[in-house]
């Protein structure tokens, strides 16, 4: 199964919000893992898009953990994501 099918497939059950939206981040991502001082414009507008689209991707994550929970599945902020964690408090619970 693609990444593609798989995202498709979480969309349908109800993991993912949008396919579409979590697509677009992932291959944002990954050209920002990939970064040569000559594209350093391109690599500015990126990360500029990317704050922009910020609370879509949240929307995601959340969207992923309160799905899990539905099956009893815990998803943890590790310790590497403390300021995520500080941030959102936790607000998938009740």
């Amino acid at each position: 199964m693609s990444n593609r099918d798989k995202t498709n497939l979480m969309e349908r059950i109800g993991a993912l919000p949008s396919a579409e939206h979590f697509s677009i981040l992932a291959v944002l991502r990954n050209k920002l893992m990939h970064n040569y001082s000559e594209e350093a414009q391109k690599h500015l507008e990126r990360i500029n898009f990317i704050t922009s689209e910020s609370p879509k991707l949240l929307k995601i994550f959340l969207s992923i953990v309160k799905y899990a929970e539905k099956f009893r599945i815990s998803i943890s902020l590790r310790k590497r994501c403390g300021h995520l964690r500080r941030y959102l408090g936790n607000p998938w619970r009740n």
